[in-house]
């Protein structure tokens, strides 16, 4: 269950919290509660830390892993490897 979203635009947060109920044995279950806190970089900051690093971005994929992550993609991962 996810409860007490909020996306903070000025700084690109976003923040939430989890239940999970984990079952244990028969009719018991423990509740846990996790608070996650997200920021969104954009591009050129990914780009421009990876280049901090020592890093180059080889590739981009989107949440699928089969096509090329773009700026309409939902989420991005980026592949990096050390410059040479």
């Amino acid at each position: 269950m996810i409860r007490g979203g909020k996306i903070y635009e000025e700084n690109k947060d976003n923040y939430y919290e989890l239940t999970f109920f984990i079952h244990k044995r028969k009719e018991l279950y423990e509740k846990r509660t996790e608070e996650h806190l997200q920021h969104v970089f954009t591009r050129d900051e990914i780009w421009q830390a990876a280049d901090k690093a020592g890093l180059v971005v080889k590739e981009t994929l989107d949440m699928n892993f089969d096509n090329p992550g773009d700026e309409n993609a939902q989420r991005i991962y980026y592949v990096l490897e050390r410059k040479q």
